[in-house]
């Protein structure tokens, strides 16, 4: 069984909003520690959601990315999990996108699959990444802005 981990990309805007939501929240935490009653059932139900908050956040930055395993990629960002039949795959497109998706960047490639779905990722070795899936399915059509570049 071979399988091939792919990291994500990761660019100035989600690294704000994650690591800036992580410090606000940590924020938040220390200056009700101060301010707040520790007997107040509100302090502590904010408290905890305030703390999920933070690990689901950091968990996302630090496991966001795509393994190739056999005929399977499986896109992973957090605590979720997405697999897709290799074979499945259509097109490979590139696009800039700042809706939420497998992707910690907005230059991303968007996977076209089955008969009507798309997923963002942001391999951070893309060339590699398409060439790998290529070589499992040769059938999946590349973009012309990728093309270009992309040697087959």
């Amino acid at each position: 069984m071979s399988e091939i981990v792919f990291v994500s990309k990761k660019d100035a805007l989600y690294f704000v909003a994650i690591w800036g939501t992580i410090i606000l929240g940590l924020t938040v935490i220390v200056d009700s520690s101060f301010t707040s009653s520790f007997l107040s059932v509100s302090y502590w139900f904010a408290l905890i959601l305030i703390l999920i908050l933070i690990v689901w956040l950091i968990w996302i930055w630090f496991s966001t990315g795509y393994l190739v395993e056999n005929n399977s990629l499986i896109i992973r960002a957090g605590p979720l999990k997405q697999t897709i039949d290799i074979q499945e795959i259509k097109k490979i497109t590139r696009e800039k996108s700042i809706l939420t998706s497998g992707a910690l960047s907005i230059d991303r490639l968007q996977i076209q699959y089955g008969k009507y779905k798309y997923v963002g990722i942001s391999p951070k070795k893309e060339y590699e990444f398409i060439a790998l899936l290529r070589s499992k399915n040769p059938q999946i059509q590349i973009d012309d802005s990728i093309s270009s570049f992309y040697k087959t």
